[in-house]
């Protein structure tokens, strides 16, 4: 089970910038009143590294004419779909409406940060925006070495001289010594 974090709830859409660089970077949700105010945002992952996901919630046809250059044009979505939008560092932008957020890609590219295509097929759609943090950036459970922001699924930490792991049950770190003394153990006994 992968670990999701709602970042918002709105109608889906992004600043008009994005098309026009072709960085395709950021989104943000507008409010389900009046379409045109810029819902704020859990930003408390800023600089986290993984994926955006939209959820769709209700689907309507978008009013978006599409990147005519590129020839994308808006799709209309299946309701409960998830749709991937890319994966990198997550960020916010304040612009004089609000936040935007964006994932920061690692190759350093200028463009289509997001895929521009899937954008395309969540706009104007009420939608679920999560954030999916990567399995390694989960906080590390020793504390007092400097290997605490990094969590592989299993590894030894050098700096303290203990093995840590990932259990299957709840995907969490925990340190090694709790692997031999609950090891075969149902995990409801815990």
């Amino acid at each position: 089970m992968k670990k999701q974090i709602l970042l918002g709830k709105g109608f889906f859409n992004w600043p008009s910038a994005e098309r026009r660089s072709d960085r395709y970077g950021t989104v943000w949700l507008l409010n389900e009143e009046d379409e045109e105010t810029v819902l704020p945002m859990n930003r408390e992952l800023s600089g986290k590294k993984g994926k955006l996901i939209v959820h769709i919630l209700r689907t309507r046809q978008s009013s978006h004419i599409g990147d005519l250059f590129r020839g994308i044009f808006p799709q209309m979505p299946r309701l409960g779909e998830d749709i991937e939008l890319g994966e990198g560092t997550l960020f916010f932008e304040e612009c004089k409406w609000g936040f935007s957020v964006g994932l920061k890609p690692d190759d350093e590219r200028g463009n289509d940060w997001l895929d521009p295509k899937k954008l395309y097929r969540c706009h104007d759609q009420f939608v679920e925006l999560y954030f999916e943090q990567e399995r390694w950036a989960m906080e590390h459970p020793c504390r007092d070495c400097s290997e605490k922001n990094e969590c592989f699924e299993s590894f030894d930490c050098e700096e303290c001289s203990h093995y840590v792991g990932v259990t299957e049950f709840d995907e969490e770190p925990y340190p090694g010594e709790e692997v031999a003394e609950n090891e075969g153990q149902d995990p409801s006994e815990l």
